[in-house]
């Protein structure tokens, strides 16, 4: 689990609160992202740190309304750079860098879209299928626990969850299609 980010007492109240709600919502992906460029975890940890203090610091710079984990991440990377030059601390080259950062936005706008696409397909769920999932993956109830509670072998919720994830997958790959899901 990626560290919290802490915010010096000088700077809590230069902090905006909308950009520290931001920050705290991309930290695992942010924190992934470090790590993946620096490959040792109490490195990353305390880059993280620095670079999040930087983030708050500079909060007037983020544009409401943009993409905050896009322009947190660029953000990173330019300090990143900056660092591996000062204490050569990078284990990947300046174009490798710029490389890893292009694959992180493509992998956040789709990861963000599929997020959406389910959400709307959940959304969709009605009835005894909406109850298994909320159940099953809300409240975390194993196969037997569901069968308790709705009367049926754990086989038998096992075989219907199967069936809505199947529904669910099917929706959601229609939204990303375009296609309109019925």
């Amino acid at each position: 689990m990626p560290p919290g980010c802490a915010v010096a007492p000088e700077n809590r109240l230069m902090a905006d609160p909308a950009v520290a709600r931001e920050l705290l919502r991309a930290r695992e992906g942010l924190f992934a992202f470090i790590l993946t460029l620096v490959r040792d975890f109490d490195e990353a940890e305390e880059l993280f740190q620095e670079i999040s203090l930087r983030i708050l610091e500079r909060a007037d710079d983020f544009q409401p309304g943009s993409n905050f984990g896009a322009w947190a991440r660029e953000f990173a990377r330019r300090t990143l750079m900056e660092t591996h030059r000062a204490r050569a601390r990078l284990l990947l080259t300046d174009k490798a860098i710029e490389a890893v950062a292009s694959a992180c936005g493509e992998i956040d706008d789709s990861v963000m879209a599929r997020k959406q696409a389910l959400n709307h397909c959940l959304d969709k769920l009605e009835g005894t299928s909406r109850q298994l999932v909320e159940m099953r993956y809300g409240r975390g109830l194993s196969l037997e626990e569901l069968g308790l509670e709705t009367d049926r072998k754990p086989g038998t919720v096992q075989v219907a969850l199967s069936r809505i994830r199947s529904r669910l997958a099917e929706c959601v790959r229609s939204r990303l299609t375009g296609e309109a899901a019925s």
